[in-house]
């Protein structure tokens, strides 16, 4: 039950919400919330014109100044991949453009911005700009440029600078830098226990991107051990100490939490608890998933803010939505995603025989990047779940396809490729990761690049 008038807590939230329209209850509770902005996810997601009604219907609610984002990356996290361009992951882009010269990642950028633009969105999570240090990082892989500071910086920039030509605002993740990382903060805590020198090459990256104009940038929770230098009790979302010395001593935009209800945060007290401790650590923004109805319960229990921060979120908010796009929309860019994927992918051995798609079995893991619905179109049948598979109830010498597979996850499917390789004919493996057991690295890209592994085929 709401207490009191909640303005003031509200303006340090970013909430999402379930569903694709403004019900009745649910405008009852925005409307208490007042909260600065909101992020949309797949559930709220339908169709280009039902998106242009809400964000328009949540403007009309809420004030024209709402922050209105999205997590949109490109590979693996595009949470409007059912109403946009099919974007190639940071990586790929990045592959692309050393192999070509061409300027992929002002590409990548300009046409995710303008249609976000399109859609009435005005911020965007990304780009990421973690190093790609840690070849067994759950959560990083193909969202990263490089595992190199200079090239992270170079595209980051260019990816960065696109966006906001759009019209759009650029979030920079995940301060400072999540890379290197062997758990995902999702599902729990994650230790980066690095030497003070890797340490300031991933934080390079956000500096450079700083200096370079960044007005908005995400923490992390993420647990950090620099060798000689810090070690940290809390994760660096909640850390005043270290987000004052490390970002705010040199940063004078906004800083966005990660989502807070994620697994890394579960042993710091209750939402209310962290969200006090986040404000007092000059977090401008907290972000919310779906759960509305917690962050109403936790608004109603702060009562202590900073006018500092107050005044600042107000003014962010304005730039936001001040933005205009200074882009024409008049690049095939669809010709240049499908590009980016031709030159991305990394055949590891020549295939011998060409992929009779009809007549190829699919195998996907319990955690494919590949929605079944676009696997039943490309190949025309019912993949076969990896936890399923049989070797004895397979046609000897079969020709197999294995999709979704994530070669740091667990040591029994390391062990299952190799089964299938002594019965089969495993023609194919999407990797998260590089390695010598995958045929193809689809760097998160992976109805663009079946396309171009089918016409090579």
């Amino acid at each position: 039950m709401l207490k009191r008038d909640l303005k003031q807590a509200g303006d340090f939230f970013i909430v999402g919400f379930e569903g694709g329209l403004l019900s009745a209850e649910l405008k009852h509770k925005l409307a208490a919330l007042k909260p600065a902005g909101v992020i949309l996810y797949d559930c709220n997601i339908e169709s280009k014109a039902q998106v242009k009604k809400l964000i328009q219907d949540l403007k009309a609610l809420l004030g024209p100044d709402l922050i209105v984002s999205v997590d949109q990356e490109g590979g693996r996290v595009q949470r409007l991949r059912k109403i946009s361009t099919n974007l190639p992951s940071l990586r790929a882009t990045a592959i692309a453009s050393k192999k070509t010269g061409i300027d992929y990642a002002s590409h990548h950028g300009s046409l995710l911005g303008q249609e976000l633009k399109e859609l009435g969105f005005n911020l965007v999570f990304a780009p990421c700009l973690d190093l790609n240090s840690n070849p067994r990082n759950p959560i990083i892989g193909s969202r990263s440029f490089s595992s190199k500071p200079e090239e992270v910086i170079n595209y980051g920039i260019k990816m960065h600078d696109a966006i906001l030509q759009a019209g759009v605002m650029p979030c920079i993740k995940h301060f400072p830098g999540h890379g290197a990382s062997a758990e995902d903060s999702h599902l729990g805590q994650a230790l980066v226990k690095i030497a003070k020198l890797e340490y300031l090459q991933h934080r390079s990256c956000f500096d450079e991107l700083i200096k370079a104009g960044a007005k908005a940038c995400m923490a992390a929770h993420i647990m950090l051990d620099i060798e000689g230098h810090y070690k940290s009790q809390v994760p660096v979302s909640l850390d005043q100490f270290f987000l004052e010395n490390e970002l705010r001593s040199k940063f004078d935009g906004v800083v966005f939490s990660d989502e807070i209800t994620m697994k890394a945060l579960a042993r710091y007290g209750s939402y209310a608890q962290v969200a006090k401790t986040m404000l007092d650590a000059s977090v401008n923004f907290i972000v919310w998933n779906t759960n509305l109805d917690q962050a109403i319960e936790v608004a109603d229990e702060l009562n202590d803010f900073s006018p500092a921060l107050a005044q600042r979120n107000f003014l962010f908010k304005k730039e936001c939505s001040s933005l205009k796009s200074f882009l024409e929309n008049d690049t095939d860019f669809k010709a240049l995603m499908l590009e980016i994927a031709k030159q991305a992918i990394d055949i590891k051995s020549p295939l011998e025989k060409k992929i009779q798609v009809n007549d190829c079995i699919v195998l996907v893991s319990d955690h494919q990047k590949l929605e079944l619905g676009l696997i039943r179109k490309i190949f025309k049948q019912e993949p076969i779940k990896l936890s399923d598979y049989q070797s004895s109830r397979l046609k000897a010498g079969s020709q197999i396809l294995v999709l979704g597979f994530n070669l740091w996850h667990l040591p029994q499917e390391l062990a299952l490729l190799e089964n299938i390789k002594k019965n089969h004919q495993l023609i194919y493996v999407e990797c998260e990761q590089a390695s010598d057991h995958a045929d193809i690295n689809l760097n998160g890209c992976s109805e663009l690049h079946l396309e171009v592994l089918l016409a090579q085929s």
